[in-house]
Formats: C-alpha cells, structure tokens, sequence
C-alpha cells in the first residue's frame, strides 16, 4: 500500500531511537547534541576588565580637556593592578586586563597624546562612567545555563563549552551507518561500466551526505541480486544502528530487498510513498537497528536520503530541528510533473535583489536517473501532488540542501 509523504514522514520519525548519551572529550563532540545542560562556573567576564588599549581614569577629571593626568602603573592582561586609581591619576591599561578600583572609564589611546612630563599623559577627550569597561558577569554569570540539552556542538559551542572548563562533555553518540548498494548492473567506481552496466555512486552519495553530519558510514560495497549473498549482506549491515541500502526495493522480479528484511526479522512500516522520485522507499526496524531502502536511481537516493535518512540520523542523535529547511520563493521557469503524488525536482535557489523575495530556477532534469543534474542544484522544488504545471511567477515551497 501506497502511504502519503507527509505520513511516511512521521511514522520514520516515530519509531527511530534516541541514542545513549556517552562522554567525550570537548574536541570530540563538534557535531553531536548535548545531552545535558551546560551552566557556567565562572562569571564572565571574570572581573571589570577594559575593551580597549588606553588609560584607565577618574571620568570627572575630565569635565576640561585638554588634561594632564599622572601615569601611576602599567596593567597588562593577566596583571593584577597594583593600587587603586585617585583623582589626577590615570593607569596605562590594555585590553583586557583588570581595571583598578576608583577607574570609572578608560579612555582610547588614539585620544590622547604624551604629557608635559615623563610620567604624564594628556587627554584629549572627555569621557561618561563605564566607557570601554566590560563589567564582570555581564555576558555570563556563574550558574547560568548557557547551553540547554538537545543544543548541537558547532565551533561557537565548542568556544563556549571550553570557557565553562569543559574537557568532557555528555553528548548523544553518533549512530554506527552502514551502506549497501545492490544489484547486478552496479560496479564498483573504479571498473570501467561495461554494457548494460552502471557505477556505483549511490554508496558514495550518502557516505558524503552522512560525513557532514560528522558520521564515518561503513561501505559494504556492492551486492548482487543473488539471494543468499545478498541476505548475508543485509544481515552484515543490520549489525549497525542503521542499514542504508540502494537497490532492489520496487516490484521488479529481482527486487528482493523488502522479502529479505523480513526474512531477517526486520518489520517493515512503509514499502511505498506517494512522492515522486522515490515511491519505492522502505522504512523498517529490527530491534535498535534502523533499515531504510533506497531507490536505485542517483535523485531518488537524494530525495529519499535528504528527506527521510538524515532525519531519521538527527533524530536518533538528539536533534531538536530533523527536517530539512523549507521556504517560500519565485518559480522562474515552467517546470511539470506527473499528477497523485508530491514531486521534488532539482533547483537553484537564489536571493532576490532590493526587496525583492528567493526566487528558483528548474534545472533542466530528465528523471531519476539524471545524476548531473544533481551537482548544479541546492534545493528541491516541492509541486504539489494535484498541480501537474506550475509556472513562472508561481509561489512554490522549495527545500533547502543544506547540513
């Protein structure tokens, strides 16, 4: 039975399971998904510390400028000042040392010139309380929870985490993939194709999509449409958290994918969704394990790996946003499609000029198989399944391919 995308959607969303959460040092964790709040223990900044080289002075000696004011210390970063600063005094001061009790601003060195004598400067310019000071606790105070579960490690987090003295933290674990490409026809991408043949990009196509999400997939090669080699096949693959094969799951005499994965225990949800490329897409589970069938052609892999496996990974690593961008642009060219079932078709989505809003261009795109295609687009224009044309002008939903 045929089920409608958005059903498909969320039945795979539904039954993947959320990973264990493991420790691993901080450099390890860009990528994955905190599985604990993080709250700092340390304010920050630490102590009233000044954003500027200058010189660190009492705001009201400056209600006439020019003044001179007597130099008492020099405070570079990680030097603790020496004593307070007095009415006509001033510290020498740089960025990001400790401002000295009694300072109420620090005045920039281009605003100021050497003073009548050697331990004088003049200052040219007045200045307000709390000028180029950056207050202790004013970005980050001790206790406060500046990352909340669920919050994915990108190199600002990893920045974050390190300034709370993180060397460890509690992360959602990245799923063990493995990938299986099926089928008599497919060779290996080193074997110049002879007739009747085709190499092998699928397993390479999920293997780089899945690298970006900072997953190292296990490629089990190619498997042919021999039932018993590829049964030993798909037993390998369900060995890891999740089994990603291409091939051999439509209706055709030698699609043995779908019989075979029941043969192994595995539970089917779905054998066809009601979305073109892709309507023989499979989504199943046995135990822990995740089984999702691929279409054999490049574009289904695409669509079926960008709208179903990637979320079906995010979720599993804790993810709080699974599903791919989506948004509103321009159609510029007339693109078609076969009515009943909703369509993605390749396209470059632009931005528009002034206020003008996105707009996106249909990629010249002769089916499925049509792998070229691919390397030119940036999203997916979604046309609904009731509207066979649309045409320029036209508002359309578009997907965006991206991490």
């Amino acid at each position: 039975m045929m089920i409608p995308f958005d059903e498909a959607v969320r039945i795979t969303l539904d039954h993947v399971p959320r990973l264990e959460a493991t420790r691993v040092p901080l450099h390890a964790a860009l990528g994955l998904v905190l599985a604990e709040p993080i709250a700092s223990d340390v304010d920050m900044p630490p102590f009233d510390k000044s954003a500027m080289d200058g010189f660190a002075v009492v705001a009201s000696d400056l209600a006439s400028v020019p003044r001179a004011l007597r130099v008492t210390q020099e405070i570079a970063a990680g030097v603790v000042p020496k004593a307070p600063v007095r009415p006509g005094q001033c510290a020498r001061i740089m960025t990001g040392a400790p401002v000295p009790q009694g300072a109420e601003a620090v005045v920039m060195v281009e605003h100021t010139r050497p003073g009548p004598a050697d331990d004088e400067v003049t200052i040219l310019q007045a200045t307000e309380r709390g000028r180029n000071i950056c207050r202790q606790a004013e970005d980050v105070a001790a206790g406060d929870v500046v990352l909340r579960a669920g919050h994915a490690v990108r190199p600002p987090e990893i920045a974050t985490l390190a300034a709370c003295g993180r060397a460890e933290v509690s992360v959602y674990r990245a799923p063990r993939v493995a990938v299986l490409s099926t089928g008599d026809e497919v060779v290996p991408i080193e074997r110049v194709p002879e007739a009747g043949q085709i190499r092998d990009a699928n397993s390479h196509y999920v293997a780089a999509r899945l690298a970006r999400l900072g997953i190292g997939a296990t490629l089990l090669g190619i498997a042919p449409d021999e039932p018993q080699q590829l049964k030993a096949a798909l037993a390998s693959g369900m060995e890891h958290d999740v089994l990603a094969v291409s091939g051999g799951v439509s209706m055709g005499v030698y699609d043995l994918v779908p019989g075979l994965l029941r043969e192994l225990g595995c539970e089917l949800f779905f054998e066809k969704v009601a979305m073109q490329p892709g309507k023989p897409t499979v989504f199943g589970r046995r135990g822990p394990t995740v089984v999702l069938g691929l279409p054999g052609n490049p574009v289904s892999v695409l669509v079926a790996t960008e709208l179903f496996l990637v979320p079906a990974i995010k979720r599993m690593m804790g993810y709080r946003e699974v599903n791919p961008p989506r948004r509103r642009a321009t159609l510029t060219g007339r693109t078609t499609h076969r009515p009943g079932r909703v369509a993605h078709k390749p396209g470059v989505l632009a931005e528009g000029e002034g206020d003008g809003g996105a707009t996106v261009e249909p990629l010249r795109y002769h089916g499925s198989a049509h792998i070229h295609a691919l390397s030119r687009s940036n999203c997916l224009i979604v046309l609904p399944a009731d509207e066979p044309a649309l045409e320029p002008a036209a508002m359309v939903e578009v997907v965006e391919l991206r991490v």
